[in-house]
């Protein structure tokens, strides 16, 4: 223990399924993507970092919560984007965050 009264938390950005969103975020941090797929036959999730990919969640994952630990800079714009029955929550310091 620290000692310090800081609770821990990080901003986050949420991603609804069938959708896809783009975060202007050279130099942020991600710290984890929390992906919800909530079917067992199609939830396909990907996170991209200025074209490079940072994880691709397969089609055929099956239902459940995927919590994908990243901590990792952000070199140019990330891209997330959900399928029909898959959610994402991205949590880290991002530039477009206040």
């Amino acid at each position: 223990m620290s000692g310090v009264n800081n609770p821990y938390a990080y901003p986050y950005v949420a991603v609804g399924a069938t959708s896809s969103t783009t975060l202007t975020a050279p130099g942020g941090y991600v710290h984890r993507a929390v992906v919800v797929v909530t079917t067992a036959t199609e939830g396909a999730a990907v996170l991209a970092d200025g074209g490079t990919t940072l994880f691709a969640l397969p089609a055929d994952v099956g239902k459940g919560v995927y919590n994908i630990e990243l901590n990792t800079r952000v070199g140019g714009n990330l891209v997330a984007t959900c399928s029909q029955n898959a959610s994402m929550t991205l949590v880290g310091l991002f530039t477009a965050n206040p």
